[in-house]
């Protein structure tokens, strides 16, 4: 198992925790010695505060000389990366001085704690996440820079489409010769253009996998991450873009204002009224002397009777639509009587109830008349609850049913329900529902 040496001045306790369980990992207390990077494969450098010297420069190139490892990540709150700038000089990375931001919000609330879809630029990346290009794989590069990479280094991941600057290098890796000279079995240089990325707040699950895979690449002499050669000799990257201060220009309106002439002290001098008052003599006197110029004859105008043709098609006698008639086989809507379609049984028979009283109330015939309007109070209730329809099926009496067939057969549905109430409990309700219904 390859030994790993951590550089970190960042809270790191889930890093140290997650690392542990790929390799054997110490961190750094104290400054680099010659002695220090001997017997390790890989160095890790995280969010150094405070600049290396030219005698750790000096060892740190000296341990990828003998074919160690190095993994930087520096983001914008580092400051000053030039001492990096020896180090990186033969593998074409270099890190810049500009910060990466969120043009729009994709679940994070600052917008330079930068979320990353859709930026893979190797398939080898991708096929060590196990993933396809499809899926909506992410990484959080809070405070982040971009890099430029030049060969012999390689754009594994970039800001997308959705960061700006757009598609510019955030991860890049390169390989460089061995101590014996031969390329591709020597040291192995990757820098991430975010410290943060690797602290305890922002260690996500998307983040520990590629963590895991750039960790496995740069201590692994057979790692499982293939860098594919055709993304690596063209990756998705765009040009970089510079966009103008318009916070210093605009500090500044006279650069681009010119300094008109100075204005007379008599206002009346800027006013010119021949400007809007043209002479009609000059005008026709230069008319006129066009002709000679032009050869032309100087005659009248003819009268050119105009041929006006009539837009307007000629009028035509105004005549109403025919009426067609409806269907004889649907009535008209005025035949439906809809309080009686679409009132409920105890609607109606309060209806029927107030309509009998109001005739009885009103009329003076005595016994008689309220006999008469009883008579046709029960056969319009008999209508209503269906026991005239019943009466018709069950004895065959078609428009015979009298309001003395339509209490008898009232009358026998409430002693048949009565026979059953004492059998039956308080708590069910619907079974005497069920139990009149089939009385009836």
């Amino acid at each position: 198992m390859s030994k790993i040496l951590i550089d970190c001045d960042l809270p790191r306790a889930n890093l140290k925790k997650f690392l542990k369980s790929l390799s054997d990992v110490d961190f750094l207390s104290s400054p680099l010695k010659p002695s220090t990077l001997g017997e390790y494969k890989l160095f890790i450098s995280i969010g150094k505060k405070e600049a290396y010297s030219d005698a750790e420069c000096d060892l740190i190139s000296q341990f990828l000389f003998n074919d160690g490892s190095l993994l930087i990540a520096y983001g914008e709150m580092d400051g000053d990366s030039s001492a990096f700038t020896s180090i990186l000089s033969q593998s074409g990375i270099r890190i810049k001085s500009d910060s990466v931001i969120n043009t729009a919000y994709m679940g994070q609330t600052h917008p330079k704690h930068c979320v990353i879809k859709g930026g893979i630029a190797n398939r080898g990346l991708t096929n060590s996440l196990h993933m396809s290009k499809k899926d909506g794989h992410s990484f959080i590069f809070p405070m982040s820079r971009t890099l430029e990479c030049n060969a012999p280094a390689i754009t594994l991941l970039t800001t997308g489409d959705v960061c700006f600057p757009a598609r510019r290098p955030l991860v890049a890796v390169s390989t460089l010769p061995s101590s014996s000279g031969t390329v591709g079995e020597g040291s192995k240089v990757c820098v991430l253009g975010s410290s943060l990325f690797m602290t305890d707040k922002f260690v996500t699950r998307q983040n520990l996998s590629l963590i895991s895979v750039l960790v496995d690449w740069l201590s692994n002499d057979e790692p499982e991450m293939v860098i594919n050669a055709v993304d690596a000799d063209d990756p998705p990257t765009s040009e970089y873009k510079l966009s103008q201060n318009i916070g210093s220009l605009s500090t500044m309106p006279h650069l681009c204002l010119h300094r008109g002439p100075s204005l007379p002290s008599d206002f009346r001098k800027l006013i010119c009224s021949t400007i809007y008052a043209p002479s009609m003599s000059s005008c026709v006197s230069s008319c006129v002397e066009a002709y000679e110029k032009l050869a032309i004859p100087h005659e009248m105008l003819d009268l050119v009777r105009p041929d006006i043709t009539l837009p307007i098609p000629p009028l035509e006698a105004a005549v109403h639509p025919p009426q067609l008639p409806s269907p004889p086989c649907s009535p008209k809507i005025e035949l439906y009587d809809l309080d009686e379609a679409f009132s409920d049984t105890t609607a109606l028979l309060a209806r029927s109830a107030g309509r009998a009283l109001g005739v009885g109330a009103g009329s003076e015939e005595g016994s008689d008349g309220s006999a008469l309007n009883i008579d046709a109070f029960v056969q319009s209730a008999g209508d209503c609850l269906g026991v005239i329809q019943r009466l018709e099926k069950r004895e065959g009496k078609v428009g015979k049913c009298t309001s003395k067939d339509i209490l008898h057969h009232m009358l026998s549905a409430v002693m048949k329900f009565k026979q059953f109430e004492g059998e039956l409990s308080e708590s069910r309700e619907e079974e005497r529902d069920v139990l009149m219904i089939n009385a009836q």
